[in-house]
């Protein structure tokens, strides 16, 4: 994937240089996708403010970052900059643009963008959707047939290039139509050195979210299949 850093007002705007239009401010505002007459839907779930833009051909995901967690009650979307390359939008659009161009079933970056006000920034991620998928969540709930080999598969995948995902859980994971597993959000994931125990936690971190979810049956009864398909992967 070519990509390219464009500078703004304030901050800067990387993009992969083969989407369509020139890279602008308006990619990360719904009311400029709406005045094109393009629909704009909020996104179900996550903390908040990410939105679907239906654009023709393509479906985006527009996503804003905010703060979870107790920084949530001081600030709801400022970071402390420390460099571009830091900032959140653009890690984890570089990141994508790796996994993608590995051929890993990750969503492909469109562009990301930082905006400075003094020591803070705040950022958003244009990306594209996965056509006709639902959580592994959604799945489980609805007695959905599940190739959990697979997941486990796409788990390890990762795990073999190193990618420690920082929010591993059951509604990260989608599978679409063609039962094809994806996995999503890679906000402040990192590439580390191999190390089993990173990504065991990894691992337990799914299960505590089936559990949670009121799927501890199904994490019970196919955990080993799982697992079987994250060895196969990391062999």
């Amino acid at each position: 994937m070519e990509v390219r850093t464009v500078a703004q007002p304030q901050g800067a705007i990387r993009h992969a240089i083969d989407f369509d239009g020139a890279a602008g401010p308006h990619w990360f505002d719904p009311e400029s996708w709406r005045a094109q007459g393009v629909v704009v839907e909020p996104l179900a779930g996550g903390r908040g403010g990410a939105t679907m833009v239906c654009a023709d051909p393509a479906w985006l995901v527009l996503r804003p970052y905010r703060r979870g967690g107790w920084m949530r009650r001081i600030t709801r979307d400022r970071y402390l900059f420390h460099g571009a390359d830091a900032t959140r939008g653009f890690r984890e659009f570089d990141l994508l643009a790796r996994l993608h161009d590995a051929g890993l079933s990750v969503p492909r970056p469109v562009a990301a963008r930082y905006r400075r006000s003094g020591i803070s920034y705040r950022a958003e991620l244009l990306m594209h959707a996965i056509p006709a998928s639902r959580t592994l969540d959604s799945e489980i709930a609805d007695a959905r047939a599940i190739d959990w080999r697979s997941v486990g598969r796409s788990i390890g995948e990762l795990h073999q290039r190193g990618v420690w995902h920082a929010d591993l859980n059951a509604r990260n994971i989608l599978l679409d139509a063609a039962h094809r597993v994806w996995i999503i959000d890679f906000d402040r994931a990192r590439q580390r050195p191999q190390q089993a125990r990173w990504q065991r936690g990894n691992l337990e971190r799914l299960r505590r979210s089936l559990v949670k979810l009121g799927h501890a049956h199904a994490a019970a009864a196919h955990w080993h299949e799982l697992h079987e398909g994250h060895r196969e992967a990391m062999a």
